[in-house]
């Protein structure tokens, strides 16, 4: 993976946490790498290959889950479009039937998993959580307590 183009949340931190401790799961499968983090709290299926440098990271969100199965598990017509540039652009490869089909493979191996992840922890959420840009404390000046605080 390049760690020079990070993949960046939704707050513009960069996020090098692809596959670690945080990670739902992880496997190897035909040649790529399968890690299922959360990212922005939602479920996700994050797939790179095992070698190359250079190679990004291509990520399937639960909500587009749709997109690559059918409801009998078959790999969609879009599947394969998706599978194949996700190869040329993304990680490198040359988009030869072969890999394109391994691919697809991984990710029809792996939906299972995405479309029953639990929620994401309260450790993973609040690390998504954005830094406040206000914090106000009211207090109260005859005693000097604490009467409530906010963070916006």
């Amino acid at each position: 993976m390049n760690l020079n183009t990070p993949i960046v949340g939704a707050n513009g931190a960069p996020m090098y946490g692809i596959g670690g401790p945080s990670a739902f799961k992880t496997y190897e499968r035909r040649g790529f790498c399968v890690s299922f983090e959360w990212i922005d709290n939602e479920p996700c299926m994050l797939i790179w290959p095992l070698r190359g440098q250079d190679a990004g990271v291509f990520g399937i969100a639960l909500s587009s889950a749709a997109k690559y199965a059918d409801p009998s598990g078959a790999p969609t017509r879009e599947c394969f479009k998706e599978c194949r540039s996700a190869l040329m652009e993304v990680m490198g490869g040359s988009g030869i039937a072969i890999e394109v089909y391994a691919l697809v493979d991984v990710v029809l191996d792996g939906m299972n998993t995405l479309l029953t992840m639990p929620p994401a922890p309260l450790a993973v959420r609040l690390a998504d959580k954005p830094a406040p840009i206000w914090e106000i404390t009211e207090v109260d000046k005859s005693t000097g307590k604490t009467i409530r605080e906010s963070t916006i």
